[in-house]
C-alpha cells in the first residue's frame, strides 16, 4: 500500500484516457493516514497532465455530503465552461 505512487497515477491517467473523461473528483476520507498525502501527488500530476482535478475530504459519517455535492457540481460547471 506504500510507494505506489507512480503505478497508481498511471492506472489513474489510462482510466482517464479510456472513458475519456473531463476531469478527476479525487475523495479521500478525513483522518485516513494511509492515504492522506496522496491528493497533492496526483494535483501536480493531472495538472502537468492538463486534467482538471478536485479534491474532497469527507467524513466517515457523511455529515457534509450537501457541501460535498455542491462542490462537485460547481468543478463540473468549471469544466462544462471550458475554464482549466
Amino acid at each position: 500500500m506504500t510507494n505506489l505512487h507512480d503505478e497508481l497515477h498511471d492506472f489513474m491517467l489510462k482510466a482517464v484516457a479510456d472513458y475519456k473523461v473531463d476531469g478527476v473528483i479525487y475523495v479521500r476520507m478525513k483522518y485516513c493516514e494511509i492515504w492522506g498525502g496522496e491528493s497533492v501527488f496526483f494535483e501536480d500530476k493531472f495538472k502537468d497532465a492538463n486534467i482538471p482535478m478536485l479534491t474532497l475530504e469527507r467524513e466517515e459519517i457523511m455529515t457534509s455530503s450537501g457541501q460535498l455535492a455542491v462542490r462537485a457540481e460547481a468543478f463540473i460547471e468549471m469544466i462544462e465552461g471550458g475554464e482549466r
